[in-house]
């Protein structure tokens, strides 16, 4: 459990410094509905 704890933070980690120019990733101010599309 731990293992895959680790895994999930490293990859936001790398998810934010390539696609968030290295900003935390956020929760959304205004998230969408429940089975809403984009």
């Amino acid at each position: 459990m731990q293992f895959t704890q680790e895994a999930f933070a490293a990859q936001l980690r790398v998810i934010a410094e390539t696609y968030n120019d290295g900003r935390a990733i956020e929760p959304d101010a205004e998230p969408l509905e429940p089975g809403k599309a984009v």
